[in-house]
């Protein structure tokens, strides 16, 4: 009846009809037919108001409030979490335990074990040096321990005898000086010997190659090498660069007033007293015999702590407090420096062990590293048992460590972070008696450190900097500001694309404002909530350490930062309730705190002195300015076409014509809040807007990768001198052999003809046999077989019959029975066969060989196809001038290695007598790598005439033949073994490089 009234008044065409065919209707469908459980007066979705509340809308809210209730539980856990702490009698009953299962059984806590052998000697060993201790030994038994003299005669000798620098004008001065400093401190601070020698053997090479840099100095300059300043200059050199971090570090230390350290010149280095034989005088200043003696004394002292520090190690700055107390040290005995611990006591910070322990370390290594890394191992681990496969040692973790270390455990970086921050290392390193270390006379702080109680100082509640967080609140504090930067886009974005919402009547305005300049102002609110959501992830994060005090200044500092981040919110706050006439004033304000706001949390990083224990580091204003405009682009980019998707979605739910809370009034969210219609939509607005952002934050990776590829190919041409064209039709493979010599071998190429007049290659004399010496190595790794090796080859030479690892040992020269560097050689003499490949081929050639017609002398082998183009465009881009023999520096290759085999066995490559259907894996890589097999056998067959012919038969191999496979295949399975092949190259290819 209702609905046939409204109609009757629809059709009147009147206003008035119009408005009581409205009401009718309504009352209709909230009345009549859903019996006054929802009221239809709303002019945006969802148009309807539920009156009562239901079921589904509870089902609805649960989400948000479990999400409530995990963010309280993370405070309450972040409130009642500790860390542990362990006794010293826990220590000792796990090390009792320890050395019970190392003499091979298990030991009751309390029992002493019976000592062994070995156990015996060691500990008269430790007796010995115990009796050193109290200053009561016979001095000739402790010469006996020390080696006495021995060791500084080793040490002369290896210099003298085994190293390169022997040959240096100064090299026997220089030798018995740092032999005898080595030797000092050794007997001074008690070093192991034979870390002594492994770290006078390191210094050794540490100078030979600063030598060679220093000559290369000369080189560079086109000026005669002097070898008579050489060791003396090159010293400095590795000073500076050994102990950069050192200097820094220390120059820290000692601009912190408390801490009592002099500057390097007033200390004046007295290292427990040590005499050693003076360097030679220098050559090069008058005052520069102290500063080099100063020089080699703070080198031989950090590598001598560094080299007994062990898992120490991983924190430099500890090897750095060691090292400076060791210069620093007055003159004393052992028996002062090491001061034994009362008996049942533990005045060190260390455990008091059973005098049955076994003794086997020197004083330095036991009363200075061990104490330290005995607090160190506590915190992780119960004890070291032994491993029942392979009978290694194996740490074992505290029980509830196993899956992941609970996150106020200290580590190694909270503790190198200690000795980073001058303030807290001297407030932090306490000593048994409850003083501070470095209140101690300085000299004496080295003796002292015996005395240190590292368990106290070392613990988490004074040195947990950053909590080890399985968190995204962990993730959140280190990245803010490129979530600020993404949210800020978005919000900008989508604000920009969406329409004015439906005007209202009275002073009631939408959630997101009405006009443009009020929606925009929502901006503003990323400051005060991103400033919110910063500070609870980094109040997770931090320490208690890191944790600032509370007191007035700290409660204000406090409060005014509150009201700096917030005040873009009270100004939203105000905005909303002016009226039309002070909204402009406000929306300026409003946009100038906003702008401030973001920029200080953009651009302006935390100051804090507890994150930044190092100032950055310094960047020139052209870097960053192309670093701005980088990103600036990538992120320009990025937003225009994230608006073509913010405007599809938008229209995507305007067609779904669900609910917006930004379009609605207060008053009507409030009314809506329990209706279940109005909770669905809610909920799939919350959907569609997370995807959008979530796709619009992951695709900056593909923009960003884009980006870079236009700046290296941009960097590429630059550095090419932006010859596009030359650079995209040259043949660079046959401008090989030029811009070798060019670049390799400057100092034997000449580009002029010979002072006959005569006609030259483009190349060094030295290149052919260089360029033979390469074909080679892939003839012997069979990358190539023997006819393509002719073919790349200027003289095959005897070796193309076969190539085995003699041949390739042999000088380069041999090859055409003269010096291949040699410029005096007749030019019949060096008259060479150019191999095709190095034929300038034209631009129109070489795209017919590289689409339709084949090179018959390029390599098909993808390997060699690398090698040859890598070489081929590195000699097309600014390369720095190679060092020129003699004058090479040492090269140290790092090959990570854990637990992974190196050569195949044949066991696994073919089993006799194998499943019925199982290919073995010797066969598979037969048939990867075919022709390199056929090469590899081609080879073996010319080497020996007893190889067999059994192809894929691999029971017909001899032992000696599986070797030779094993080898061929690992190359090919195994990433280690290909790893130290080629580090193992270096060498021969420097002697090539000096024998041309």
């Amino acid at each position: 009846h209702l609905c046939d009234l409204a109609v009757q008044q629809l059709g009147l065409g009147t206003r008035e009809g119009r408005q009581e065919a409205a009401h009718l209707a309504v009352n209709a469908w909230g009345s009549a037919i859903m019996g006054g459980q929802e009221c239809c007066t709303m002019l945006d979705p969802p148009y309807c108001v539920a009156s009562t509340v239901t079921g589904s809308a509870v089902l609805l809210a649960t989400p948000f409030g479990v999400l409530v209730l995990l963010f309280l539980g993370s405070l309450v856990s972040k409130l009642l979490s500790r860390p542990k702490t362990k006794s010293c009698s826990d220590f000792k009953d796990q090390l009792s335990t320890v050395i019970a299962s190392k003499a091979g059984g298990e030991k009751p806590k309390g029992e002493k074990a019976a000592p062994s052998a070995a156990g015996t000697l060691l500990s008269g060993i430790a007796s010995a040096l115990r009796g050193v201790a109290d200053g009561v030994a016979d001095s000739k038994a402790w010469s006996s321990i020390v080696g006495a003299d021995a060791l500084k005669t080793d040490l002369q000798d290896m210099w003298l005898r085994s190293s390169s620098l022997r040959v240096l004008p100064g090299a026997s001065g220089f030798a018995e000086s740092s032999a005898s400093l080595f030797d000092a401190l050794q007997k001074t601070f008690d070093f192991q010997i034979d870390s002594v020698k492994n770290q006078f053997e390191h210094l050794m090479s540490l100078w030979r190659s600063q030598c060679a840099m220093v000559a290369d100095r000369s080189v560079d300059a086109n000026l005669p090498v002097d070898e008579t300043n050489l060791l003396e200059e090159a010293i400095g050199d590795v000073h500076a660069d050994l102990l950069d971090g050192f200097l820094h570090w220390r120059k820290r230390l000692q601009e912190y007033g408390p801490a009592d350290v002099l500057s390097r010149a007033d200390d004046g280095r007295n290292l427990g007293g040590i005499r050693w034989v003076a360097p030679p005088p220098p050559a090069l200043a008058s005052d520069g015999d102290e500063s080099l003696s100063m020089q080699l004394a703070e080198i031989a002292a950090y590598l001598l702590v560094w080299g007994e520090g062990g898992n120490v190690r991983f924190m430099p700055e500890v090897i750095y407090f060691i090292t400076e107390l060791a210069l620093s040290s007055d003159t004393m005995s052992l028996a002062d420096l090491y001061q034994r611990q009362a008996p049942g006591g533990s005045e060190s910070g260390e455990c008091a062990l059973d005098e049955a322990t076994p003794f086997k370390s020197s004083l330095f290594l036991s009363k200075v590293i061990r104490p330290i890394y005995n607090a160190i191992f506590e915190e992780w681990y119960d004890f070291v048992d032994v491993d029942g496969g392979n009978q290694r040692d194996k740490k074992k973790l505290h029980a509830d460590y196993e899956n992941y270390l609970p996150p106020d455990v200290a580590n190694y970086d909270d503790w190198n972070e200690l000795f980073c921050d001058p303030e807290r290392l001297v407030q932090g390193l306490l000593l048994s008696d409850g003083s501070r270390l470095f209140e101690q006379p300085r000299g004496q702080r080295f003796a002292a450190l015996v005395r240190v109680d590292w368990r106290a100082s070392l613990q988490p509640a004074t040195t947990k900097t950053h909590r080890e967080m399985h968190s995204l609140w962990g993730v959140f504090g280190s990245t803010h500001r490129v979530w600020l930067v993404h949210a800020l886009l978005f919000v900008v974005g989508v604000i920009a694309v969406v329409r004015d919402p439906i005007a209202r009547s009275g002073r009631a305005q939408p959630l997101g404002g009405q006009t443009l300049g009020e929606r925009f102002a929502v901006v503003g609110l990323l400051v005060p909530l991103h400033a919110l959501l910063w500070s609870f992830a980094l109040w997770q994060a931090r320490g208690i350490a890191a944790r600032p005090h509370r007191s007035c200044g700290w409660a204000f500092q406090t409060l005014a930062s509150t009201i700096c981040w917030a005040a873009p919110l009270a100004t939203y706050a105000a905005l909303r309730s002016s009226t039309e006439t002070d909204r402009s004033l406000l929306l300026l304000v409003h946009f100038g705190l906003t702008a401030v706001g973001l920029f200080f949390q953009l651009f302006v990083p935390s100051e804090d002195s507890r994150d930044k224990l190092w100032p950055t580091t310094s960047v020139d204003w052209r870097e960053k300015f192309v670093r701005y405009v980088f990103w600036f682009v990538v992120l320009g980019v990025k937003f225009l076409l994230g608006t073509y998707i913010f405007q599809a979605v938008w229209e995507a739910m305007v067609e779904l014509d669900i609910a917006m809370p930004g379009r609605q009034t207060h008053w009507e969210v409030l009314q809506l809040l329990h209706s279940p219609t109005w909770g669905a939509n809610i909920l799939l607005w919350i959907l569609l807007w997370c995807t959008t952002f979530f796709l619009f934050l992951s695709d900056t990776q593909l923009w960003f990768t884009i980006a870079c590829a236009f700046m290296g190919l941009g960097t590429m041409l630059v550095q090419r001198g932006c010859k596009c064209l030359t650079f995209a039709l040259e043949d660079a493979v046959a401008k090989i052999p030029a811009r070798f010599s060019e670049k390799v071998l400057p100092s034997q190429y000449a580009k002029d003809g010979d002072k006959n007049g005569a006609v030259t290659a483009p190349f060094s004399p030295a290149f052919p046999a260089l360029w033979d010496r390469i074909v080679e190595y892939m003839r012997y790794e069979d990358k190539i077989d023997n006819q393509l090796m002719g073919d790349l080859s200027f003289n095959a030479g005897a070796a193309g019959r076969h190539v085995c690892w003699d041949e390739l040992s042999q000088p380069l020269g041999l090859r055409y029975g003269a010096s291949a560097a040699s410029t005096e050689v007749e030019h019949s003499a060096m008259r060479v066969k150019v191999p095709d490949i190095f034929r300038e081929k034209s631009p129109l050639e070489m795209a017919a060989r590289q689409t339709c017609v084949p090179d018959p002398i390029w390599p098909q082998n993808a390997d060699v196809q690398w090698r040859i183009i890598a070489l081929a465009r590195g000699l097309g881009l600014p390369m720095p001038r190679p060092f020129r023999a003699p004058y090479m520096p040492g090269i140290t290759v790092l090959i990570p290695h854990y637990g992974e085999s190196i050569l195949m066995m044949t066991k696994e490559l073919f089993q006799e007598g194998g499943q019925t259907g199982e290919l073995p894996l010797m066969h598979w890589l037969k048939h990867t790598y075919e022709s390199e097999y056929a090469a590899f056998t081609s080879r073996m067959q010319a080497r020996s005439e007893g190889w067999p012919v059994a192809g894929s038969d691999w029971g017909e191999y001899t032992k000696a033949q599986w070797d030779k496979m094993n080898s061929w295949a690992s190359m090919r399975m195994q990433t280690l073994w290909r790893t130290v092949a080629g580090m193992c190259l270096y060498h021969p290819a420097l002697q090539c490089h000096f024998e041309a």
